[in-house]
């Protein structure tokens, strides 16, 4: 591979392991782009040869330099045990992880992704309606005790977070007792067990400012539920803007002012009216229709949500949070009804839905983990 990137003979090929043993850099172009490639040797797992041990030195400063990381497996044989001590070490080069809200199956969503749950840099929560942090307490116990998370769970949240937080430890106590005298300090360890909380200062939005990162928190409308906010990431150039649960805001527009991707949640009036009148009907489901109805007026319509994004001048909408979800072809015309008079550019989202913003360019990049 290096040899097909750099248009070179320099990296020695043979089937057998240990022939590369330094790093060798060479020169490549593409589509006008120049870059740079690093070869390293190959990585071998706790060997205690003198030189496999330098090679792993080698390979971990190369993770250092890059910019972008090429990770081969063998197509034949699958992702083996060392693939995945390769990858976890990938995963841990550097790049931070913020999770804004956690549902439930979001957690199991996570796994399944192999996004490594002990370096996540912190948990963001929009409101304190419980459908938003349900898996919190799974989030928390899988970067603890599976993947080692090296001190609590930093949360952001607006005023009312504590008590969710604070409720969870004492829920779980005796959980993080049982797992400390069970499987020991390393595995378990009582002093990183639990949360370290933020209260997001509403007179103070930037909630997050490291190392060419801006995290900042607004205000939006979710009248009963307030405070509630939304989130924008800014890095080096490029931005991400969450809506969190709202109604239409100017709030949210403001801050999200000539971002790169907006992700905005979507409840379809007509489908969820229609269902609302349906469950009237019925003695029975006369609760879920009044649930029904009550939430119209806290939520955003797509095409509300569309124009939304052209006032912010945002490059990129994604409908998230789909309120119901528009399962099927139909179901989809009808929830998106409108929204194509307002605006050409958006996306609907689902779980899985992944956005790569290159720095030093303009480009997004829109792909989905399976």
């Amino acid at each position: 591979l290096f040899n097909r990137l750099t248009e070179s003979t320099r990296a020695i090929v043979k089937e057998v392991s240990g022939v590369t043993r330094d790093r060798l850099y060479g020169r490549g172009e593409w589509n006008g782009v120049d870059f740079s490639v690093i070869d390293t040797g190959g990585y071998v797992k706790g060997s205690d040869d003198v030189f496999e041990a330098e090679i792993r030195k080698q390979v971990e400063l190369a993770i250092d330099e890059a910019n972008v990381i090429i990770f081969m497996t063998d197509v034949m044989v699958g992702i083996v045990d060392l693939d995945e001590v390769v990858a976890k070490m990938l995963r841990r080069s550097g790049k931070k992880v913020f999770i804004v809200d956690a549902g439930d199956g979001s957690v199991s969503n996570l796994r399944n992704w192999r996004i490594d749950l002990g370096d996540v840099n912190a948990f963001l929560l929009t409101h304190t309606h419980s459908d938003h942090y349900s898996d919190l307490a799974d989030l928390h116990l899988n970067g603890w005790v599976i993947q080692n998370r090296q001190k609590k769970l930093k949360v952001y949240g607006p005023e009312g977070t504590e008590s969710i937080t604070s409720g969870f430890e004492k829920a779980y106590q005796l959980d993080y007792k049982w797992r400390n005298e069970h499987h020991g300090d390393e595995v378990a360890p009582l002093d990183v067990a639990g949360f370290d909380t933020h209260i997001i200062d509403l007179n103070s939005s930037v909630i997050i400012e490291e190392d060419g990162l801006k995290v900042t928190a607004f205000l939006v409308q979710h009248d009963p539920v307030t405070p509630s906010v939304g989130y924008r990431f800014d890095y080096k150039g490029r931005s991400i803007t969450i809506s969190g649960d709202t109604s239409y805001s100017e709030n949210l527009i403001k801050h999200a002012m000539n971002t790169d991707v907006l992700f905005h949640e979507a409840l379809s009036n007509v489908m969820n009216t229609a269902a609302a009148n349906i469950a009237n009907d019925n003695p029975a489901t006369k609760g879920i229709g009044t649930i029904l109805t009550d939430v119209l007026d806290y939520h955003t319509a797509p095409a509300q949500a569309a124009k939304a994004a052209n006032l912010a001048n945002a490059k990129r909408l994604i409908f998230y949070h789909l309120i119901p979800y528009p399962d099927g072809l139909i179901a989809k015309m009808i929830f998106l009804r409108g929204v194509d008079k307002v605006r050409d550019e958006w996306t609907l989202g689902k779980d899985g839905t992944m956005v790569i913003l290159p720095t030093n360019s303009s480009e997004i990049n829109l792909t989905t983990i399976e």
